[in-house]
């Protein structure tokens, strides 16, 4: 739980503020826990997340629009043809903490859990779109989407999960599922180089 409020602090996720005279809605908060375990069934780490109670949200009060897309099953199988045409390097990536380093597009206060250090009569208001808000997949996609495109990379009108980059004769691309990606390149360096700018954003 502590490792949790940790990366809530090191992310800058919220404030602590008093209680709003006119706050319309508080939700409350939830801490989901999970095992992760090995391949052969043993017990890997366990693992803890602060979550917002979305359930909760009220539509026009602490969030809007919800919808964020996911890469369809026919661009991917277009992604590897093309990766087997053009002998590209295919790198799976995970973005770390993604939600919790996407801005939030609404205020949005949320009860604190026991033991945060919340003065009585106090609350968070949120930063970042913290897991259980209705749109946190939202919230991450759209911001993601605009870092891709200051890399030089282009989104597909097919498929807005799809990005490529044409370098002269070279060809990258990318394919993102939530906060799941395939990058295909030519190289390891370029490898190095895309992977390096994600993670110097998405600590």
């Amino acid at each position: 739980i502590q490792k949790e409020c940790d990366n809530f602090r090191a992310h800058d996720v919220h404030d602590i503020v008093e209680i709003p005279h006119n706050c319309e809605n508080l939700v409350d908060h939830l801490m989901v826990f999970k095992n992760k375990k090995n391949p052969d069934g043993t017990l890997k780490k366990r693992k803890t997340r602060l979550t917002a109670r979305g359930d909760a949200q009220r539509h026009k009060i602490d969030y809007d629009q919800t919808f964020a897309p996911t890469v369809r099953a026919s661009a991917l199988k277009l992604f590897f043809v093309l990766c087997c045409k053009w002998r590209l390097q295919v790198m799976q990536f995970d973005v770390q903490a993604a939600f919790l380093q996407s801005n939030l597009d609404c205020v949005m206060y949320m009860r604190a859990p026991p033991g945060v250090g919340v003065p009585p009569g106090c609350c968070l208001r949120l930063k970042k779109a913290v897991h259980g808000t209705k749109q946190a997949g939202r919230c991450f996609n759209l911001q993601f989407s605009s870092f891709l495109k200051k890399l030089g990379f282009h989104q597909s009108s097919i498929d807005p999960c799809m990005f490529t980059r044409q370098r002269g004769e070279h060809m990258d691309m990318l394919a993102i599922h939530v906060d799941d990606g395939l990058l295909a390149v030519d190289s390891s360096e370029l490898h190095k180089e895309v992977m390096g700018a994600i993670q110097k954003r998405w600590k």
